[in-house]
């Protein structure tokens, strides 16, 4: 039915230009080209969260929305914003029984703080607190982190502002990864030392979709000296295409050293709610609290938008296979065209453009299509990062790519 529709399409439009005569002969060439082209332009689409006519694929969100779950608990729960809430205990219960994590029980008031203490998970407001607050425990004048690069930079620009603003010795280490554009784990415990006092692995890794496979990540884990913290951030791990894949949730509670973030941005469509959880020793939550607020500071909806969202995995699943088919419809799109993109285990695709990417963008956003701009965000001369939308802002984008090189 789609290849019918663009067929019919075309056929219309080579009727109007016949029958315009001499006068068509005024269409410039790229226009020709531009109407020709199959699917749909952005104009055509309204996106959830996204003004008409604008296709936002450089976020990383989740364009299906959040679990209807979450947002009839929101709607619920709408009129009691004047009230701080019940807390986060139910959460971390929820999320404790989505993991299957056996939790100490809370079995009278007097117990309620001992059991808060005994507890292997953390939720803050995203899972940026979690990086942050890492990255402030592990912070020591002489200390080195090592990092991935190109990679996600959140927990190093904690140490930056702290150097540039209290003059500590801070070391950033930055390790390239491998030829696959996968994390190097050799050559990043090759460069851990005595002052190294973080590392930080995202799997999937951002920006380039790319995942270590588990036996690596475990093997890579247990031979890191105790001193060191790591934190392994799963924000995309939902969107793994291996359906056997085993997460890093087990290595978190038998570590004292590690800490597993997970977000509710991404799989669960609720980017803007800023939710998000820690697994991790009770330990080492200990020492994290420290640098945190002493009351929660996640806001009401966003926790009972939560609880209701993490039971909902029809929805996830619904969103991991929009993702794969998207990245299917995409990779073969994008091989058209002669552009590399690399095998996604994440919402987006990493692709070699075989051009400035700075210009590529710019003439994406005169198109009203936004994409992440890997030249300014990676210092990557020839590389994007495209977040898989749905069937129409994918067809969206791959319009306006084909206009722009046209």
């Amino acid at each position: 039915m789609h290849n019918q529709q663009q067929v019919a399409s075309r056929r219309n439009f080579i009727k109007g230009f016949l029958a315009g005569g001499l006068g068509a002969m005024t269409i410039s060439p790229r226009d020709i080209a531009a109407a020709l082209l199959s699917g749909k332009t952005p104009s055509d689409v309204h996106g959830w969260g996204v003004e008409p006519g604008q296709v936002k694929v450089g976020g990383n969100e989740n364009p299906l929305g959040p679990s209807p779950r979450a947002v009839e608990a929101v709607a619920r729960h709408l009129f009691s914003v004047n009230r701080y809430g019940g807390g986060t205990s139910d959460l971390i219960r929820a999320i404790g029984q989505y993991h299957a994590i056996t939790l100490p029980d809370n079995d009278g008031s007097d117990r309620r703080s001992r059991v808060q203490d005994e507890m292997p998970i953390m939720v803050t407001a995203g899972s940026s607190p979690i990086l942050h607050t890492m990255a402030t425990e592990s912070m020591k004048d002489g200390a080195e982190m090592i990092i991935a690069r190109p990679g996600y930079t959140e927990p190093a620009l904690s140490w930056t502002r702290y150097r540039d603003a209290k003059g500590l010795d801070l070391k950033i280490r930055g390790i390239r990864l491998d030829k696959n554009y996968t994390h190097d784990l050799d050559l990043i415990y090759k460069a851990i030392n005595n002052n190294t006092s973080m590392v930080a692995i995202t799997n999937p890794h951002n920006p380039t979709s790319t995942i270590v496979s588990h036996g690596q990540l475990k093997d890579f884990v247990d031979s890191v000296p105790p001193h060191v913290l790591i934190l392994l951030d799963e924000a995309y791990i939902h969107f793994v295409r291996d359906p056997k894949y085993k997460d890093a949730v087990h290595i978190g509670l038998e570590k004292e050293n590690v800490a597993v973030a997970r977000t509710f941005s991404k799989g669960y469509g609720m980017a803007g709610m800023r939710v998000g959880y820690g697994i991790m020793s009770p330990k080492l939550i200990s020492r994290l609290k420290v640098h945190m607020p002493r009351f929660n500071p996640m806001g009401y909806l966003g926790v009972v938008a939560a609880e209701a969202a993490i039971g909902d995995t029809h929805h996830i699943e619904h969103s991991r296979q929009m993702v794969q088919d998207g990245e299917d419809f995409l990779a073969k799109e994008f091989e058209a065209m002669g552009f590399e993109p690399i095998p996604s285990h994440s919402n987006f695709m990493w692709v070699d453009i075989k051009r400035d990417a700075t210009v590529f963008s710019q003439a994406l956003r005169e198109l009203d299509v936004s994409i992440s701009d890997g030249k300014r965000r990676w210092s990557m001369d020839q590389h994007v990062r495209i977040t898989i939308g749905t069937r129409d802002e994918n067809e969206a984008l791959i319009w306006a790519m084909q206009r722009v090189l046209s």
